[in-house]
């Protein structure tokens, strides 16, 4: 009798935290952050064998990944970036996306955002990091571009 009762215990308390999650409102959609933005920097032959990405500390808070997503909650109206894939280099250089960093935001303009800008002398600092995401980050220097319609390249210059 007294596995009865526990065993009905156990279904009543696992129905619950069933119809719990059901009632939640997890209306989230994940979608790939858009740009048309490009990075192309040469000069990063010492580093092939490292992930690498690129952050601006100006106003327009820019970044530089492969690729990135954002996360939008229809539930609170809220949205934000998600994920970021850093790059490979290739022969020496690194071709990235650019995107405007709109950070956590009410409504879907949050997160990582389109990057069509003309902006001259936009400073980058570029991080490296082993492959293997557990590793430690290194900065190592910086690259200096200017942008047209959102497209830019320069050399990497290192600390």
């Amino acid at each position: 009798m007294k596995n009865k009762f526990k065993l009905t215990g156990i279904i009543a308390l696992v129905a619950g935290i069933g119809f719990s999650i059901a009632a939640c409102d997890y209306d989230v959609v994940v979608s790939e952050a858009p740009t048309n933005g490009r990075l192309t920097i040469t000069g990063l032959s010492a580093y092939e064998d490292k992930s690498i990405w690129a952050d601006s500390k100006d106003y327009r808070k820019l970044k530089a990944y492969k690729s990135a997503e954002n996360m939008y909650n229809k539930a609170d109206n809220t949205s934000w970036s998600f994920s970021r894939t850093r790059g490979e280099v290739v022969s020496g250089q690194v071709v990235l996306k650019v995107f405007e960093d709109h950070g956590d935001c009410i409504g879907d303009s949050g997160g990582f955002q389109f990057y069509l800008g003309n902006d001259k002398n936009v400073k980058f600092d570029i991080a490296v990091q082993d492959k293997d995401t557990n590793s430690e980050i290194e900065w190592v220097g910086t690259v200096t571009v200017n942008f047209t319609k959102g497209i830019g390249s320069g050399a990497f210059v290192p600390k």
